[in-house]
């Protein structure tokens, strides 16, 4: 049987679950499983604080100097509370590298994000 353990983003400052700014080209915003057997299940939610729509750019599932990964683009809109970015999506764990969810926004340190991860373990 599964086991299912809530954690949070593995780039949250401190491990204490508060928002953190994108602030860079492809920042990680979190690491998948390095385990076959293993899946996490990724919510992600994003303000933007600034005057001006930004518009975000999430890279999913590899190095985002690569051509194999699939990168979901967005417009966050100034000043309208959290948006959901990524409503659940699966990263499989993968032995040889993990897989990376990266973050990068036409502004720095706009957009703020937050989130969850659901461990799920076969």
């Amino acid at each position: 049987m599964a086991t299912f353990t809530k954690g949070l983003l593995s780039a949250t400052s401190a491990n204490d679950g508060q928002a953190f700014p994108v602030v860079s080209s492809h920042d990680t915003v979190h690491t998948g499983p390095s385990l076959a057997t293993s899946y996490d299940e990724i919510w992600i939610y994003a303000s933007n604080a600034s005057a001006s729509d930004v518009t975000l750019t999430i890279g999913w599932g590899a190095n985002p100097s690569s051509d194999d990964d699939l990168e979901i683009v967005m417009v966050v809109t100034a000043k309208t509370g959290y948006h959901m970015l990524i409503p659940g999506l699966i990263l499989k764990g993968n032995a040889s590298t993990a897989l990376i969810v990266t973050a990068y926004a036409s502004a720095t340190n706009a957009v703020n994000l937050t989130g969850y991860v659901n461990h799920i373990v076969a």
